[in-house]
């Protein structure tokens, strides 16, 4: 008994020392990913809620999805499939931040608008300009070395936007 007992805290012990057993696994392929951590700042101020997404020059990193969303902060941390860290490389950035407002804005509203409730029309409006928002046209880029350290690389995109697009949404 007291063997098993020893047996259970030497594994447990074991998983809490090493952290990627039992953990998520990379996937076959997967880039050395490192920290890093982005700020996107609009008419001087930081961009909250804007999604920022970095397209990699290299063809065998490209297949993987890099980005991360701002906070109040205008922070963002970088993330590689949703694993924190980004590959070293050169990347060119795109940010957007869409809001929308109207319509409903949760499941039981929805159900509510199903059922006959009116809610004001949807209306979608784009707050940061296109430019920043195409991978073929943005002016931002970074080239990521991995020793970034402690350092926050800061990206403007200008002044403030807002562009209704809710009628592009749906082609019309």
């Amino acid at each position: 008994m007291n063997r098993t007992l020893m047996g259970l805290v030497a594994l447990l012990i074991g998983l809490c020392v090493c952290p990627s057993c039992g953990g998520k696994k990379y996937p076959d392929g997967f880039p050395k990913v490192y920290p890093l951590k982005v700020k996107v700042i609009q008419a001087g101020a930081p961009l909250a809620d804007a999604s920022i997404n970095f397209f990699a020059e290299d063809a065998t990193i490209s297949k993987w999805a890099v980005g991360g969303t701002t906070n109040a902060e205008g922070i963002a941390e970088i993330r590689t499939q949703n694993f924190p860290g980004c590959p070293a490389g050169k990347f060119k950035v795109v940010v957007k931040k869409t809001v929308q407002e109207g319509g409903p804005q949760n499941a039981e509203e929805a159900k509510q608008m199903r059922e006959g409730k009116e809610f004001p029309p949807v209306v979608v409006r784009e707050m940061v300009s296109k430019e920043f928002g195409d991978h073929l046209k943005t002016p931002l880029s970074i080239e990521v070395t991995g020793s970034e350290g402690n350092t926050v690389p800061e990206f403007d995109v200008g002044d403030a936007y807002e562009e209704d697009i809710s009628g592009t949404l749906l082609g019309s």
